[in-house]
């Protein structure tokens, strides 16, 4: 299992990953990765790598690419009417904060476009880190199995401090899911295929952090509301 998640990270770390570093330096500079093992540096020039640090990956994140690409969504969770001529995809992290705020503007452009789009959802988990983020992705896709992704998806983004195997197994049935065999499938560790095939997926494609989206395979700038929006009235104003 942990072997093929290895494999993926040997590859270079995307924005999302910065994120965490950069997230160590600010909250903790004493004991942040930069600080430690004997190293000079001081706190402040800490705080100044962390500010180099976002700076490199604000760049990279609002970097235009008008490319079209081919995304993979047939049996991915997804929002909205199934024959939508426009489909906004998002890979996500169900510990990222600011996919947590992006829920918000799934719901308005779900009710803005009302019947002329969908929403699909594409796992993007932190694989590097010691934090729950994967086994949250895994066990989002088991109660994808029993009908009730989206439910389950708001239950995590909800309780994001509290992801550990006990409490996605009482998720499970809080919604009302069947508990044996969400057990039984969050323990096989089966869906981990799933979740990693996306993974692979954003990484090919350009995505370095979340929540990205793409609308009709086109990548938008940077995840604010207003430039989702506009990409998503951009390609209805051409069909």
């Amino acid at each position: 299992m942990n072997q093929r998640i290895s494999d993926f990270t040997k590859s270079p770390p995307p924005a999302s990953r910065w994120y965490w570093l950069i997230r160590k330096i600010l909250v903790r500079p004493a004991h942040s990765p930069a600080c430690e093992g004997g190293s000079t540096l001081t706190a402040s020039r800490c705080l100044i790598l962390a500010a180099l640090l976002l700076a490199l990956v604000l760049v990279a994140g609002c970097t235009e690419n008008k490319e079209r690409k081919d995304i993979k969504i047939s049996g991915r969770p997804y929002k909205g009417t199934a024959n939508a001529s426009v489909a906004v995809v998002e890979f996500s992290d169900f510990e990222c904060p600011y996919c947590r705020e992006a829920v918000a503007t799934e719901q308005y452009l779900l009710d803005k476009y009302a019947g002329k789009i969908k929403i699909v959802f594409k796992q993007f988990p932190l694989v590097n880190i010691p934090i729950d983020s994967m086994q949250a992705a895994q066990a989002s896709e088991c109660a994808h199995e029993q009908g009730k992704f989206w439910e389950y998806h708001n239950m995590l983004f909800d309780n994001q401090q509290r992801l550990a195997d006990a409490d996605l197994k009482s998720y499970a049935g809080y919604i009302g899911l069947d508990s044996d065999r969400f057990d039984a499938c969050l323990d096989s560790g089966i869906k981990e295929a799933i979740v990693l095939a996306d993974l692979n997926e954003g990484g090919r494609i350009g995505v370095r952090g979340t929540p990205t989206f793409f609308v009709n395979g086109i990548q938008v700038s940077s995840p604010e509301r207003k430039n989702v929006d506009k990409a998503v009235a951009g390609e209805l104003a051409n069909k």
